[in-house]
């Protein structure tokens, strides 16, 4: 019988593998119920995170597991002023004002300091979009994998510790996937949602100029994931599709389909 890191190998190959395989990203809440793991410490550590996906893979009997980030953020502990572990939102307090709510039965969430506003079109910097932002917005826009690296060799070591852990206890049995954000998901988290899809209507040209950079972003994150072993990629595009979904498809199409379809294409690994 193959191993189940053959299994999807075989069904991704579309073969005819002598099994079918199983496998799913669960929701964080789900993970944090189920291995009972403090949030906070969840949201924070690679080997707490790593534990978790692979505990979680035992009890479901998965054959492969997906790294939906590649690690938690290293430094992010630096910019907190104080942690409430006992609330019943754990939070973390940012120096900077923000907040990071991480929650015991769902993902984790940001909350903006007094005084924080998106950029615009006008104001943002095409070369490095995230400039503008404070670091504690910068911190969890890369917990969720936005990062503005536009080569994979530009991306350090410790962004993939959750992968790397992953693919060192499991990666010879099991398929191991990454993921990254789709280009539009980067763009409405830079200029934020409403903002970001008026911005696609009434200035086209400069939302393909910036779009275009965050397809760089996802198409090196991909590349590094690979190169790291992961044994395929998931484009994570919710929020791309839950817009096409709620609206008409057509005047999106030139903003999802280009920026969404082209990253793959040239992810040369």
């Amino acid at each position: 019988m193959p191993t189940p890191k053959e299994l999807v190998r075989q069904a991704m190959a579309r073969e005819r593998p002598p099994a079918i395989p199983v496998m799913c990203q669960m929701a964080n809440g789900h993970v944090i119920l189920n291995t009972k793991v403090h949030p906070i410490e969840y949201f924070l550590s690679d080997d707490v995170w790593a534990d978790c996906l692979l505990r979680m893979r035992a009890l479901y009997d998965f054959d492969g597991i997906l790294c939906h980030k590649p690690g938690r953020v290293q430094g992010l502990m630096d910019m907190v002023a104080r942690a409430d572990f006992d609330a019943e939102v754990p939070t973390l307090y940012l120096r900077d004002g923000a907040r990071i709510e991480c929650t015991r039965d769902d993902d984790a969430y940001y909350k903006k300091p007094p005084g924080f506003q998106y950029p615009t079109l006008a104001s943002i910097d095409f070369d490095h979009p995230l400039a503008w932002a404070p670091a504690s917005f910068r911190a969890f826009q890369a917990s969720k994998a936005t990062f503005d690296y536009c080569a994979a060799e530009e991306i350090p070591d410790h962004v993939f510790g959750l992968l790397d852990r992953v693919v060192a206890k499991a990666g010879a049995n099991y398929s191991v996937h990454g993921e990254v954000r789709a280009p539009f998901d980067h763009f409405l988290n830079l200029l934020g949602m409403e903002d970001g899809l008026m911005a696609t209507l009434d200035h086209p040209e400069a939302s393909h100029r910036l779009l275009a950079k965050t397809t760089q972003w996802s198409v090196a994150l991909a590349v590094a994931q690979i190169r790291r072993g992961a044994h395929a990629i998931k484009i994570s595009s919710p929020i791309a599709w839950i817009t096409a979904a709620r609206w008409s498809i057509s005047p999106w199409r030139s903003i999802l389909t280009p920026a969404s379809s082209g990253g793959p294409r040239s992810a040369a690994c």
